[in-house]
């Protein structure tokens, strides 16, 4: 049907104003429903309807005094009942205003008026989304018989775009040779993460030794994309750099710059997973690559959009946009879908293709009407195996979004790596699941971002007071590769050269001997593993696994240190409640400090900007978070003596714990679901960026001994390697 033959029949929406909205911002609509031809009959509907990852206001309707109150009217002889639900209607569009017809009929031509925040009342208005977004819309359906059968109407659009800029991140590559000329990025971000072209002033940056240039100021009104590149850069001498940049009197320093002398292995940086407004994100396939890479600055990337979702038509615009973004050496696109079969069938498992012709093959057809090619189904995911057998250009990870990866089903032929962090919380539940069976995997992190922003995705807002959205910044992959090329990429994943971030561009290399991280070996020598870790920030702790067990940690808190004086402490709260898509925790409670005092304190880890700390007293604070899988927590200056004791209550465990008893070793209190926890323990002073350390591991058993590094910055941003694989004989 034509949508002016649908307007016709069925009616259409107009909206009061289509300016422009800054993210995160409080505005008021007017929404006015014209019925059609065929009206609305009694207990008919209207709904309108919001995307999954739109995190604005929750819909209200008895409180006009307060955010998201919606009022709604008529013109017609009829009673309307409103209500708001979570998932009332069809993905990616499932919560919904609900609108019902009583004890009349609309007829062609009466309205329904919809006041979105009160634009005839002074009330506090509607908070949008905290993303950019080209086309966001009040996206309306119309069941004119009350059967359950909906229309889409038309539902005019607006464009939600960045606010001002309120920080700034200094982004250059990771890995250079002396002399080579590179790049420095320096963008401007809103207080919800979006990369900006609202920035004013003058950016100052400031000259190290080794660079060849000249300290400069430049104007920053001057970028319209928020992104301000400086090209032709170089560096004399070897040895690990930092930009410094100062803007609107605040200094931001770049990610570490490890300058080496004709270094072959180059770190690049990546997100290969993400969604779009064709399966349950925002924006076009075309304008998420453009993020990529213009403002994620990513050096490769990739689009994973759910197969039930993926129309013919959508997966050859996903293979043309493929070709035309991938542009050897400087930014990498990889085809592929994501295989979204239930759990018992397989789970979720992101498919990348080398090539850029290939097919698809649907874990099913669940939202797709065309069914002409059915056929090519391939559930559960061991038919996926069969259809792929002897190809070495398919690569597949498992990963835990909504769904989790059912291990069961692992299949070495093409699955080298796992992600463990994503925009929906970090999963190392999945590393030590993999790592118990046996699996040889390499570990990555990426964002499955939702909102339009790969390689910056950031939390997005509380949905209600019981949901919460994506709680965590999405993740980064960092590749060990010579070229930037398919090939040369594609292999060393496969080779599992690489590792996962939380976020931020943090240099890591872990060997043994000859040998990197992900690579797979014999020896009958006693294993001496060589870390090297470098933070964007300082660098709080260093963790060396053998498989599942913490076998050193580094730095070591000095020892014998006496009983009365200052202690500073760490409590670290994390984990997820189950595997599955309603995992997040609850953590809101209180810590009680019995016979001592709190000198200081910071929050450690905190993601959302609804979460947080409150000092109550001396003695006492309280905080609101939630986690998923990622720590929250406190950093505390305490003034202690023998009977000081530390009384932890929240909403998942309550204990108490004496000061003293607090060392280096972590203090674990289990507290139920996968593996929720609390950890206590003493935090090391003067913490550096740069942590360089081997670890001889005389205690290593025969058979296989991987063994992988987790970092944790005081920031709480962390990273992970993907294990060595020894045989010890």
């Amino acid at each position: 049907m034509r949508p002016e033959e649908k307007d016709k029949l069925f009616g259409y929406t107009k909206l009061s104003s289509r300016e422009e909205i800054c993210a995160g911002n409080i505005g008021s609509w007017l929404i006015t429903y014209t019925a059609g031809l065929h009206g609305i009959d009694d207990n008919g509907f209207i709904i309108i309807t919001r995307r999954a990852a739109d995190d604005s206001s929750i819909p209200q309707f008895n409180s006009p005094e307060e955010e998201g109150f919606i009022q709604v009217t008529t013109d017609g002889d009829v009673i309307l009942n409103v209500a708001f639900q979570e998932k009332y209607h069809i993905r990616p569009n499932r919560a919904a205003i609900i609108i019902s017809v009583h004890d009349g009929s609309l007829k062609q031509g009466e309205k329904i008026f919809v006041d979105i925040g009160g634009i005839q009342e002074n009330h506090p208005g509607y908070r949008i989304q905290s993303f950019p977004e080209n086309k966001h819309r009040f996206l309306t359906f119309v069941d004119a018989y009350g059967t359950g059968e909906y229309v889409k109407v038309k539902s005019p659009t607006f464009k939600v775009v960045p606010g001002p800029a309120d920080k700034y991140e200094v982004v250059a590559p990771s890995t250079v040779n002396t002399g080579d000329t590179f790049p420095l990025f320096i963008r401007a971000i809103d207080s919800y993460g979006n990369v900006t072209g609202k920035a004013k002033g003058i950016v100052e940056v400031i000259n190290g030794d080794c660079f060849n240039l000249e300290e400069k100021e430049l104007d920053l009104t001057e970028v319209d994309n928020g992104v301000l590149k400086i090209e032709d850069l170089a560096i004399d001498n070897t040895g690990i750099y930092y930009f410094k940049v100062k803007a609107e009197d605040n200094y931001y320093y770049s990610n570490p710059i490890v300058c080496d002398q004709g270094k072959r292995d180059n770190i690049f940086w990546g997100d290969m997973h993400g969604q779009t407004e064709s399966t349950v994100g925002t924006g076009t396939v075309k304008e998420y690559f453009q993020f990529a890479r213009n403002k994620g600055l990513l050096d490769f990337s990739a689009w994973q959009g759910n197969d039930f979702q993926v129309t013919s038509q959508l997966w050859a615009d996903v293979k043309q946009n493929a070709r035309n973004f991938n542009d050897p050496g400087n930014f990498l696109v990889f085809p592929g879908y994501e295989w979204s079969g239930t759990t018992p069938g397989g789970g979720d498992h992101n498919i990348y293709y080398l090539g850029d012709d290939e097919p698809i093959y649907r874990s099913s057809h669940a939202q797709i009407e065309d069914k002409s090619d059915i056929g090519t189904d391939r559930y559960p995911i061991t038919e996926l195996w069969k259809t792929f057998a002897g190809r070495d250009d398919v690569m597949v990870i498992p990963h835990v979004g909504g769904r989790h990866a059912n291990l069961d089903y692992y299949n070495p032929d093409f699955i080298n790596l796992i992600e463990v962090h994503s925009h929906h919380g970090t999963f190392e539940w999945f590393a030590h699941e993999a790592l118990k069976r046996g699996l040889k995997v390499g570990f990555i992190a990426a964002s499955d971002d939702h909102t339009g922003r790969p390689g910056m995705s950031f939390p997005t807002n509380r949905g209600s007071k019981d949901f919460v959205s994506f709680d965590v910044r999405g993740g980064l992959t960092a590749v060990y590769a010579d070229k930037l090329t398919r090939k040369e990429v594609w292999q060393e994943l496969k080779n599992r050269h690489c590792y996962g971030t939380s976020g931020t561009r943090i240099f890591l290399k872990v060997n043994c001997g000859q040998y990197l991280m992900g690579d797979q070996f014999e020896t009958d020598e006693i294993p001496v593993i060589d870390v090297k870790a470098i933070g964007t920030e300082k660098i709080q702790e260093v963790i060396l696994y053998r498989g599942q067990k913490c076998i050193f940690r580094y730095p070591a808190i000095e020892k014998n240190r006496s009983e009365s004086e200052r202690k500073k402490i760490k409590i670290e709260w994390s984990g997820v409640r189950v595997k599955s898509r309603n995992k997040k925790v609850n953590w809101r409670g209180r810590l009680n400090i019995i016979n001592g005092k709190i000198i200081n304190y910071r929050p450690f880890a905190f993601d959302r900007q609804d979460e947080g700390i409150t000092r109550l007293s001396n003695q006492l604070l309280c905080w609101n978070s939630t986690t998923s899988g990622d720590p929250d927590g406190i950093i505390l200056d305490l003034e202690i003596n023998r009977q000081t004791k530390l009384a932890f209550h929240s909403s998942v465990i309550n204990f108490e714990v004496l000061a003293g008893d607090i060392k280096d070793k972590p203090k674990c209190f289990k507290a139920g679901g996968v593996n929720c926890q609390v950890n206590i323990s003493l935090v090391a002073n003067n913490l550096k960026k740069q942590i360089e350390f081997n670890y001889e591991d005389d205690e290593i058993g025969p058979g296989d001994n991987p063994y992988w590094v987790k970092v944790v910055q005081a920031d709480g941003h962390m990273a992970w390697s993907s294990p060595l694989f020894i045989n010890y004989k």
